[in-house]
């Protein structure tokens, strides 16, 4: 585990809500402007349990997540690492939300 990209690492004031504004509306402007907003890897068009599609969440797309979640934190603070989170997953690597965020993109 990169305990950088871990958000179960971070103290409360690194992700306190309060102690870091956050404007949503101008979120996917950011996001297009840090370069891999523009080239998001498209997972492979396999049903979720194919193999390959495991390979591909273990491979280019968690390579991507990585890349983004650094940006993101770059640009943001570490706070903003949780985004790769999802419902019921305790890992940073809610491959997931990752997969719904890129179906949605």
């Amino acid at each position: 585990m990169i305990v950088d990209l871990a958000p179960y690492f971070l103290t409360w004031d690194e992700a306190d809500p309060s102690r870091h504004p956050f404007d949503p509306s101008t979120a996917a402007q950011v996001v297009g402007a840090l370069g891999l907003g523009r080239c998001v890897p498209r997972r492979p068009e396999v049903s979720y349990a194919d193999p390959q599609m495991s390979a591909w969440g273990d491979g280019e797309g968690k390579l991507w997540g990585d890349a983004m979640s650094h940006a993101l934190a770059e640009r943001y603070g570490r706070w903003a690492l949780g985004w790769r989170w999802a419902h019921d997953e305790g890992d940073f690597d809610s491959f997931a939300l990752l997969r719904k965020r890129i179906l949605l993109a």
